[in-house]
């Protein structure tokens, strides 16, 4: 790939220290994979785990912050390039634009909202690039459960399946992203005729 990678997770520093190792080794893998991470820029919790991860492997970290929150002891101060934003919408736009792929680790309301943003603009075909949902220790395992109901129920098409992988370890998610094709989709409203689209 040889881009940028997007990671998305907590700023919680007060999670069980599996969730920041495997952050760690996240970032280190995307480095040694020759992709630079990208991230939302701050100092705690997983977003600081994975960019120290990606520096440790030599690797270059790009981070995305609001001006609000590009702040001493908020913002990591190692970044290799930062990038301010006026907000949070412009800056998860900057981040879809800039990233080739996401990897979506454990996090609160602001990791879920990127990770449904993101999945919804594949859906839509704004744009197409792998998800990859690193699922530590279980923790969207109730997440998960719900995408199925939402199958079950018709509130999501079978094909949205093929927008994200969900997996168990760093290493298997590094696999997931190497191996991503884009998937062939189609229409999302299929049940509209196509001259009634506008």
């Amino acid at each position: 790939m040889n881009g940028a990678i997007a990671v998305f997770g907590a700023s919680s520093g007060s999670m069980d220290q599996t969730y920041y190792d495997a952050a760690y080794r996240m970032g280190a893998l995307i480095a040694e994979s020759g992709n630079a991470m990208l991230f939302g820029g701050g100092d705690t919790g997983i977003m600081g785990a994975a960019a120290r991860g990606t520096h440790s492997a030599g690797g270059k970290v790009i981070g995305v912050i609001p001006e609000a929150l590009n702040l001493p002891k908020i913002a990591y101060p190692e970044c290799d390039e930062l990038i301010v934003t006026t907000g949070m919408r412009d800056r998860m736009e900057r981040m879809s634009e800039l990233s080739d792929a996401f990897c979506v680790l454990p996090g609160g309301f602001g990791t879920m909202y990127e990770l449904f943003e993101i999945l919804t603009l594949n859906q839509l075909r704004y744009m197409l690039k792998p998800v990859v949902i690193l699922n530590t220790n279980g923790y969207y395992d109730k997440m998960t459960e719900l995408f199925e109901v939402m199958y079950r129920e018709n509130c999501a098409r079978e094909m949205c399946r093929k927008l994200y992988s969900v997996v168990n370890t760093p290493e298997e998610a590094m696999k997931a992203l190497a191996a991503w094709e884009a998937p062939e989709l189609s229409r999302w409203l299929t049940d509209v005729p196509e001259g009634e689209l506008k």
